[in-house]
């Protein structure tokens, strides 16, 4: 884009890797370098991601290693952020992890680029401690060896999962002495890390609900949660074991249209899926555990209204496109709201792991107090897209979609006898209009035409929801 000349060169391996190779030792050498997991960020500039192949020379191993990039609309501002990075990079110094990167920041002037390597980053500082396993042993090992009596703690080896711009998700693997014969275990546990305090709130929501009656009465929940660990606030670090199981819906999803290939044995229909996903969701939404805070439809819409406002300069006919869809949720947002309680606050197919006849639902650092259209809608949204993606892929033509969300809301009622389905479907085609802008948004942002183009298509078609 014209804000942002340097994207294009940024995004391009062969101009990339030269300078990567600055950034390491004489004795390395850059093999690869796979750009990807682009973020542009209107009125500030974009985030990247690089995947680097490296080798020691005249070793035959190869590691990889990833480096983050920050792109900003002036050289100062660039400049500002390289001081930020060189402060991490003072506290990590002597780390092995980055022993092949004497350079571990590096500013590219021509095209006001920021690099550095993972886990140095201004925007989440707390991966620094998180990825050191001698300082995580230190912050952690006291609180894990008195909850497990007999074990000690000695070791820990640390994988990065997903690293994203407010958010990263590590993999541990703990390594435990039994005292009484010496013998050795080792547990898996997954760690986040966030640029706030997000992670306050997934210690208490997932120990309510594993209870077997979290509201104090009615049936046992037909879901499992992962077991909270421990939650670090000065590093921002939420951990939780293992959860088993996969996110199979996408892929149920794309094997319906050819696109993926199909279920094995054992493995559910995507109907199955969806309609296990609707009850999840009802009984979430009948439990009684701490949350968030409230969110409501208009501050929703206020806040995707605010993200396409950003958008206008760099995408002008995107934008208005999106405030004609948000005007349409105008009068819905003053109406009264339904009944609150506990929500998910993001709650997509992703979120619903699948192992056999078992689910689980993952991700609670954005439990909160709202309508269950709120989570509603953008599950019927995420759906939607998804439906259609696979569509697109396959060359097909766009039906389906809208069976499958009334087959989940139809589930979701079922399961949830008090909800007038009157007041409650309007409501779930708010937040789905609302949810479906924002995606619109981020996958503008994230450079996913491929994306963005069926959920544009889905917001400019009338909503047909059939639950009776």
């Amino acid at each position: 884009t014209r804000e942002l000349p340097g994207l294009a060169e940024a995004l391009s391996a062969d101009a990339m890797a030269p300078r990567l190779q600055r950034m390491l030792a004489d004795d390395w050498e850059l093999l690869a370098c796979s750009p990807g997991k682009t973020f542009v960020e209107p009125g500030q500039g974009a985030t990247l991601r690089y995947r680097l192949e490296l080798r020691r020379r005249g070793d035959a191993d190869t590691v990889e290693h990833l480096v983050a990039g920050r792109l900003f609309l002036t050289a100062e501002a660039a400049e500002k952020w390289l001081s930020r990075v060189e402060v991490l990079a003072r506290q990590a110094d002597g780390r092995d992890d980055l022993r092949a990167f004497p350079r571990p920041a590096l500013l590219v002037r021509d095209l006001r680029l920021v690099l550095h390597v993972f886990p140095l980053d201004p925007a989440l500082p707390g991966l620094v401690p998180a990825t050191d396993p001698a300082e995580l042993l230190e912050l952690l090992g006291p609180r894990l060896t008195s909850a497990v009596p007999g074990l000690l703690l000695q070791g820990c080896r640390i994988e990065p999962v997903r690293y994203g711009r407010d958010s990263a998700v590590l993999r541990y693997e703990l390594a435990w002495r039994i005292q009484s014969n010496l013998r050795g275990l080792k547990q898996v546990m997954y760690g986040k890390v966030y640029a706030d305090q997000r992670g306050r709130l997934v210690g208490p929501a997932v120990t309510a609900l594993r209870q077997d009656r979290p509201n104090g009465s009615g049936p046992s929940l037909p879901f499992q949660v992962p077991r909270f660990q421990a939650y670090l606030p000065d590093v921002g670090l939420a951990l939780l074991e293992a959860a088993v199981g996969s996110p199979l819906l996408p892929d149920l999803i794309r094997a319906r249209w050819g696109v993926a290939a199909g279920p094995t044995n054992g493995t559910p229909t995507v109907e199955e899926a969806v309609a296990a996903c609707a009850r999840i969701a009802a009984a979430l939404h009948r439990s009684s555990i701490p949350v968030g805070a409230p969110r409501t439809l208009a501050g929703e819409t206020d806040d995707v209204r605010t993200a396409v406002d950003a958008l206008a300069t760099m995408a002008p006919a995107l934008a208005a496109s999106l405030h004609r869809n948000l005007a349409t949720v105008g009068g819905s947002a003053l109406d009264a709201p339904g009944p609150v309680g506990v929500a998910h606050g993001d709650f997509h197919p992703s979120q619903v792991l699948f192992d056999g006849p078992t689910t689980r639902l993952v991700d609670f650092d954005t439990v909160c107090l709202a309508e269950p259209a709120l989570d509603l809608g953008q599950f019927t949204a995420h759906l939607a897209v998804a439906v259609r993606t696979a569509q697109d892929a396959a060359g097909g033509t766009p039906d389906g979609a809208e069976d499958l969300g009334s087959a989940f809301l139809r589930e979701y009622l079922r399961h949830s006898p008090g909800s007038d389905p009157d007041v409650l479907l309007p409501r779930v085609a708010a937040y789905r209009t609302v949810a479906l802008a924002r995606l619109a948004v981020r996958s503008w942002c994230q450079l996913k035409p491929w994306r963005l183009r069926p959920t544009l298509a889905l917001l400019d078609e009338p909503q047909r929801i059939h639950v009776s």
